[in-house]
């Protein structure tokens, strides 16, 4: 994880020189995968004696930033790198357990008519993922490591925004966005929160993500 994030650093430091515009938003982020939603039910349905369920991996919490390349035409370029993270609590009594799910996308942006007030983007990416647990604050061990889950899958959605405030370099437009991620590996999630392997679920999953939120364009 730490060597993505490394990766994206370098490569938006590198094509600074070129952009024409920096972009960076905030969004809320719903995401739907069957797969974690099996998990976590499981998990429930194993502990009866549970007073309060474990919730699902489904609100999280996201932020973009990104570069779009100098250009004169109606379909442009551009290069983005997102983060989200995911949490679902389960708090009884001297038991509090979380998952952490944490998502970073590098992604090839295409925009149609930057210009215009209203306008549509095209993201294609690589998906990285992060599933950790906590048990009353602290990380939980097995073997004495630390219980997590990396994975690594593909990613293709559309954006449209709508340029609600424009200044000469500034602008801000809300936006929403619905995407979908492919075949991203990550055999241990079911272990994370079962700690079975492959017993319920694959080694890969897929997700649907919807998020809603503010984007600030400044023209450089």
């Amino acid at each position: 994880m730490r060597i993505v994030i490394c990766l994206i650093l370098l490569l938006l430091i590198g094509t600074n020189s070129q952009a024409q515009q920096l972009t960076g938003a905030v969004s809320y982020h719903y995401i739907y995968a069957p797969q974690l939603d099996e998990s976590i039910q499981l998990y429930n349905f194993d502990r009866p004696f549970l007073e309060n369920k474990q919730s699902l991996l489904i609100h999280g919490a996201n932020a973009d930033v990104g570069f779009i390349f100098k250009s004169d035409k109606r379909l442009i370029h551009g290069i983005s790198s997102t983060y989200s993270f995911f949490g679902s609590e389960g708090a009884n009594p001297d038991y509090l357990n979380r998952f952490h799910l944490h998502l970073i996308n590098l992604n090839y942006v295409l925009r149609l008519d930057p210009e215009k007030r209203f306008y549509g983007e095209a993201q294609l990416g690589i998906t990285t993922s992060g599933l950790f647990r906590r048990v009353n604050g602290e990380p939980f061990l097995v073997d004495d490591s630390r219980s997590k889950s990396l994975g690594i899958g593909g990613n293709l959605g559309v954006k449209l925004a709508y340029k609600a405030l424009e200044r000469e370099k500034h602008h801000l437009a809300p936006f929403v966005y619905a995407g979908f991620t492919q075949f991203l590996y990550a055999p241990k999630n079911e272990a994370v929160i079962n700690t079975t392997q492959e017993l319920y679920t694959k080694s890969y999953m897929n997700a649907l993500h919807l998020r809603v939120g503010l984007l600030y364009e400044l023209d450089l």
